[in-house]
């Protein structure tokens, strides 16, 4: 959310109150020169923790078996789905996105129709069912 914008005259003088107000607000702020948006000042945000993140799953978890049990048996079975994904990607997906490693996990996140765990924004502001 931006907070509004303001030229670079007036940063130059206020600048100092400027930053603590963008900090203490968590808001964008645009500078402008001569009324055209030149710069953008962000506060950094606070990275959050994996607790804050995935909190709310906790206990909802279901193991129907040891989750350190080889999945030999099942690597031809991801093989294709990854295969026939990616063959069907650039006819399922409207995504101009070109590098291809988050195409192959956006495409089969997509055909298995599941959620997607990534910090990546580019995939979030593609794939709605993005967690994090």
């Amino acid at each position: 959310m931006t907070i509004g914008s303001i030229s670079k005259e007036n940063l130059k003088a206020r600048m100092l109150e400027i930053f603590r107000e963008v900090e203490e607000s968590g808001q964008e702020l645009i500078v402008t020169d001569h009324s055209k948006p030149v710069l953008k000042i962000v506060p950094i945000k606070k990275k959050a923790t994996v607790d804050e993140i995935f909190g709310h799953y906790y206990g909802q978890v279901i193991y129907h078996e040891d989750i350190n049990t080889p999945t030999i048996d099942e690597w031809d079975a991801v093989k294709m789905v990854v295969l026939d994904t990616v063959a069907r990607l650039n006819r399922i997906l409207e995504w101009h996105h070109r590098d291809p490693a988050d195409r192959v996990i956006v495409a089969t996140a997509t055909r298995l129709d599941c959620p997607l765990v990534s910090s990546d924004r580019v995939i979030g502001e593609f794939y709605a069912a993005t967690i994090w």
